[in-house]
């Protein structure tokens, strides 16, 4: 669960970075004609594919290494035990399926307010580059 806040708040950090560093890319697309909703459209999809390829693949990656490491330390701490007693690497598909719900949920929802920071940001026409 740890994980899964870890991950989500990762998520909106660089999201809400990269709605200030991107803006004048909207100032840019809205003088090239594209549509508010275009423009918010495509900036979730984007975060959305990226989010949702780094989920399958970490899922995966995560699978991989459990499969290859877990057995030997499990046996590595039983010792002899471990020829007795089995040591099956099972998935608890409900409460992995729970978390991943989850976190697509949360996903989601870091994209729809992406989506709508860069609608507000299509629509302001006054767009002024930041003094830092």
């Amino acid at each position: 669960m740890g994980a899964l806040v870890l991950a989500l708040a990762g998520v909106l950090a660089v999201a809400t970075a990269l709605l200030r560093v991107r803006r004048p890319e909207v100032a840019v697309l809205r003088a090239l004609g594209v549509a508010p909703g275009a423009q918010a459209r495509g900036r979730a999809l984007e975060l959305a594919a990226v989010t949702g390829a780094s989920l399958v693949l970490g899922t995966l990656a995560g699978w991989a290494v459990a499969t290859l490491t877990v057995p030997a330390l499990a046996r590595a701490t039983l010792g002899d035990a471990a020829q007795v007693l089995p040591v099956p690497l099972g998935l608890a598909a409900a409460p992995t399926a729970l978390l991943l719900g989850v976190l697509l949920a949360g996903l989601v929802a870091v994209a729809a307010v992406v989506a709508a920071r860069v609608r507000a940001q299509a629509l302001d026409g006054e767009y002024r580059e930041e003094i830092r």
